[in-house]
């Protein structure tokens, strides 16, 4: 239906659906924007992982989560549904080991320590993940740190995907300083 209208508009045998109507995602119960965009839904039990002023690891030495999603059960419908998740943010201008990673389940990638000073250095991080069976998948991961792309790895998945996966994003220091690894946006997109 239009947005405000209660018109639905079609076309042969197609429909054309306004921007802002939430649509399910496969069996699980999980809504997204006609744009295919699952995660940020502003107002919904899926947060907002946007932050114009960037979300920090911790003063700490661990691998701090900065963004999070919790894919629903089912989501990944059937063979070839798949999702692009993308992620990017900012190094801190010093010397410390700075590293961040993206995640769908237990599979991810990563950007590799980034020890360079001087400047505030952009980092991206995507995956893209398709369905290819009962709870197995191909993923496609890819970096860039900088200037420099990182190339791609090519991984399998066992994911159970009748259950929930936790999709996240997180930085972490070799040295105890907060907001080393700041990340801007944290985007998982669906196509069934």
């Amino acid at each position: 239906m239009a947005a405000n209208t209660g018109f639905m508009q079609r076309f042969k045998g197609g429909v054309i659906l306004s921007e802002k109507t939430l649509t399910k995602f496969g069996r699980g119960g999980g809504l997204m924007l006609g744009s295919g965009q699952l995660n940020n839904l502003v107002g919904t039990s899926y947060g907002n992982n946007v932050s114009a002023a960037g979300v920090g690891n911790g003063a700490d030495t661990t691998e701090d989560t900065l963004f999070t999603f919790t894919l629903p059960a089912n989501a990944l419908l059937q063979i070839g549904s798949n999702l692009s998740i993308t992620a990017f943010g900012t190094f801190a201008s010093n010397t410390h080991s700075k590293t961040a990673k993206l995640y769908f389940g237990s599979e991810l990638v990563s950007s590799g320590a980034n020890t360079t000073g001087g400047s505030v250095i952009p980092w991206w991080l995507q995956l893209d993940v398709f369905k290819t069976g009962a709870s197995t998948q191909i993923i496609l991961g890819q970096l860039i740190n900088g200037a420099t792309h990182g190339g791609c790895t090519f991984q399998t998945g066992a994911e159970t995907d009748t259950a929930t996966i936790t999709i996240k994003c997180t930085g972490q220091t070799g040295t105890s300083a907060a907001s080393d690894v700041l990340c801007y946006v944290m985007q998982v997109q669906g196509l069934n």
